[in-house]
């Protein structure tokens, strides 16, 4: 029999999109799941739908808790998951009926620690791929950490890929915090050996406007910087990789700079925080640092190290704001 596969599906308010989900999940060609549809308090609809569905197939298992967020659902997932590898599909997104076992053909085939395919970006109905080149790519540990960190090839999300489940045994997602996945993935990429990786869409992510990732706040960005900043002292082991970990900060502090010129956001304190860290990050790697920013993201990093104070009117002019 082939192995067991715990699916972790979070689901908060998605009442509109779960049905689909399931449906995706139930019609896999691999056939041997554990499909844990973990209800995270939601007030619409979304419980009872669970429930409906786990009478009608007894591979799923259906957890309701009180509210406490995406990572506080997935975590709840994990704790219960009996499956010799685990996947994530969340509540609002689809997948492609051979999806799981393309990713367990291809942990098997290549002997891996982890499997990774492409997905598609869906809006307003439309599909677009992020990457289709139906190329296999075989990451060794060193080199997808490395990608990772600067988020290329490789990102971190955590639903497209498929995961021997011991790599997971002590690996929990941070509750209170957005951008939860960027701090896992490192942690879970810093204990495996390789990854395979299938550049062809098999998970559908749907963007909905009200979903807490498109939540473009100042709050989630500071989150996010905040991971970046813990994730450049997870790898301070590694100094093979100490440019692409300088890089990654300076890259996501110029970028929340960037976005409070543009929400005419006057509170900096965050980057004075850590502006010490972003000089010496610069002043470490400067020519990798320039070579890989594009145009306005240079403009921005010179400016906020010539003057912080007075870079803002520079920034203004730089996105016609003046």
């Amino acid at each position: 029999m082939d192995d067991l596969i715990s699916l972790i599906v979070p689901i908060y308010n998605v009442e509109g999109y779960l049905r689909k989900c399931i449906d995706s999940i139930l019609v896999q060609t691999y056939n041997n799941l554990e499909i844990l549809l973990v209800n995270d308090g939601s007030p619409d609809s979304s419980g009872i739908i669970c429930d409906e569905y786990a009478k009608k197939d007894p591979r799923i298992k259906v957890i309701h808790k009180e509210n406490g967020g995406l990572s506080d659902a997935r975590n709840k997932g994990l704790d219960i998951a009996v499956g010799n590898y685990i996947g994530f599909v969340d509540g609002d997104d689809y997948i492609e009926p051979d999806m799981y076992q393309t990713l367990y053909h291809l942990i098997k085939e290549y002997n891996t620690d982890l499997s990774m395919i492409s997905y598609n970006n869906v809006k307003n109905e439309i599909t677009r791929p992020r990457v289709n080149t139906n190329t296999i790519r075989i990451f060794e540990k060193m080199e997808a950490l490395q990608s990772i960190i600067i988020d290329k090839e490789i990102q971190s999300y955590v639903w497209n890929k498929l995961y021997k489940a011991e790599i997971l045994q002590d690996i929990r997602f941070p509750i209170g915090i957005m951008y939860e996945d960027v701090s896992t993935m490192l942690k879970i990429f810093k204990k495996m050996n390789n990854i395979v990786y299938f550049e062809t869409p098999k998970y559908n992510y749907v963007f909905r406007e009200n979903s807490i990732v498109n939540d473009y706040s100042h709050q989630k960005q500071e989150d996010c910087l905040s991971v970046v900043i813990d994730n450049y002292y997870e790898v301070e082991e590694f100094p093979d990789l100490d440019k692409y970990r300088c890089y990654s900060v300076i890259l996501w502090m110029v970028r929340l700079y960037g976005f409070m010129i543009r929400a005419n956001d006057p509170d900096n304190a965050f980057i004075k925080k850590h502006y010490d860290l972003f000089q010496k990050a610069y002043e470490r790697h400067k020519e990798y640092i320039v070579d890989n920013l594009d145009p306005a993201k240079r403009i921005i990093l010179f400016a906020m190290l010539w003057d912080l104070d007075k870079s803002r009117e520079v920034v203004k002019v730089l996105y016609g704001l003046n």
